[in-house]
């Protein structure tokens, strides 16, 4: 609460200039990401709410992002986060199913964070996971309105990583813009 105060005491000084410089900085990133790792060790393929226990459009772009950077290289390990936000299997788990159906290398190493509910919990809980291994730079893998978050909160638990952007470009159409609006605002 301390935060969400602090916070909206600065948009009002600012008279919204604060929020304008972070949804610039928002559909920034979401403009420029790349959509293809290029020394990433890790995939951090990040989950999303399954509608009817089905994964949506979203969901399914990260994943199709994620088996062809697999394809480019089959020694990278592909880290599936998302647990269980309703009845049915959890979105790492739905991410799991898509990717083997899309089809991967057999020697393709797929990990599942199941245990989280949110980004921070995600990233926090892979860090842990990653931390037991051989380390190395995780490409952050989501939809490009949410890279920005993403990579403010891998930045802050100190990790190594590079964007991955699940669309091939970013389309302005209103949902995304939406969808930036958001994501300025956490």
């Amino acid at each position: 609460w301390h935060a969400l105060v602090v916070a909206s005491l600065a948009m009002l000084a600012s008279a919204g200039l604060l929020y304008v410089y972070y949804w610039r900085k928002v559909a920034r990133m979401a403009q420029r990401a790349p959509t293809a790792p290029r020394n990433a060790r890790h995939l951090l393929v990040f989950g999303k709410q399954l509608r009817d226990g089905a994964p949506d459009a979203e969901l399914r772009a990260r994943v199709a992002r994620a088996q062809r950077a697999l394809l480019d290289d089959a020694s990278r390990t592909a880290w599936l986060l998302g647990g269980r936000t309703g009845a049915g299997p959890g979105e790492a788990e739905a991410a799991r199913e898509l990717l083997l159906a899309l089809g991967v290398p057999q020697s393709t190493r797929i990990e599942l964070e199941a245990a989280s509910a949110h980004t921070l919990e995600n990233l926090r809980h892979a860090r842990e996971l990653i931390a037991q291994g051989d380390g190395g730079t995780v490409a952050l893998v989501s939809s490009r309105y949410h890279l920005a978050r993403c990579a403010l909160m891998a930045r802050a638990l100190g990790f190594d990583y590079e964007l991955c952007a699940a669309e091939d470009r970013l389309t302005w159409h209103p949902s995304a813009v939406a969808a930036l609006s958001r994501e300025a605002l956490l």
